[in-house]
């Protein structure tokens, strides 16, 4: 779902943007907490979602011989992204 309807920005450029972002001089103190904690929080829902896709996927595949083969990748891999490709090459070859 992510990778269709989310945000494009991947984790690494919303915590860059983070560590770079400034108050502006328009704006005061309070409206930058706001912008600082609304950054912050992008980057980490999006390593959330990602940790409860990657268990909800794994632990809810029908088949226990790919669990079997691929337990190592899911306590390895972090990324669902990466885990899903992972799992579809084992899939393949098998």
């Amino acid at each position: 779902m992510e990778s269709v309807f989310g945000t494009l920005e991947r984790r690494e450029t919303i915590m860059e943007q983070f560590y770079i972002a400034r108050q502006d001089k328009n704006k005061d103190s309070m409206m930058w907490s706001c912008r600082l904690e609304e950054i912050y929080r992008k980057a980490v829902t999006k390593v959330e979602v990602y940790k409860k896709m990657k268990s909800k996927y794994w632990n809810g595949l029908l088949h226990q011989w790919i669990k079997d083969l691929t337990g190592y990748k899911f306590d390895k891999i972090t990324n669902f992204d990466e885990l899903r490709t992972e799992i579809r090459l084992v899939v393949k070859r098998t």
